[in-house]
């Protein structure tokens, strides 16, 4: 499945220079023999905060470096993201 989304972020004061928040990911769930696995690929920009999860299991956590709203210039590919591992 593939997730993009742009959103604006109402805590920040519109600014010219700002862009939303963005993000683009790709998920993968599948199954080998019983054992069933995920793949998360994708961006998003350097802030805000945000978690990912499945059946209760965190797939992807971010904290940004900094609490900076400037940090949302850019697009989904400030930060790169690729995971991969088992669902229990």
């Amino acid at each position: 499945m593939s997730l993009n989304a742009t959103g604006f972020n109402p805590a920040v004061v519109s600014v010219p220079s700002l862009n939303d928040i963005n993000w683009c990911f790709s998920i993968v769930i599948g199954s080998v023999q019983g054992s069933y696995f995920y793949t998360i690929n994708g961006g998003n920009d350097d802030y805000p905060a945000y978690e990912v999860y499945l059946n209760g299991q965190a797939l992807q956590q971010f904290t940004p470096t900094s609490n900076n709203a400037f940090q949302l210039q850019g697009n989904c590919n400030d930060v790169f993201v690729s995971r991969s591992g088992t669902i229990p």
